[in-house]
């Protein structure tokens, strides 16, 4: 009805879909964060390698709140 076409559990590895708007919703935890950055990072790399592809866009929302400490590991990992 939303137009979600899939759900993927969040987990280590490249994220392969040929969805491009992405949400993440997560707890805030280091790990995920982590998984997240990875995603992002595969995705960037791809784009590199073929800059005649549609972009990725991501939403993430984190439940309940967003932690400082989640921002700082994407802000290192360079996604946020």
């Amino acid at each position: 009805e939303h137009g979600v076409e899939k759900v993927h559990y969040l987990q280590q590895g490249p994220l392969e879909t040929e969805i491009r708007s992405l949400v993440y919703i997560c707890r805030p935890q280091i790990l995920y964060m982590k998984y997240i950055a990875e995603h992002i990072q595969h995705h960037q790399n791809e784009y590199v390698e073929n800059p005649n592809a549609e972009k990725y866009e991501y939403t993430l929302f984190f439940v309940p709140r967003r932690t400082m400490i989640c921002q700082k590991v994407l802000e290192e990992a360079g996604v946020f």
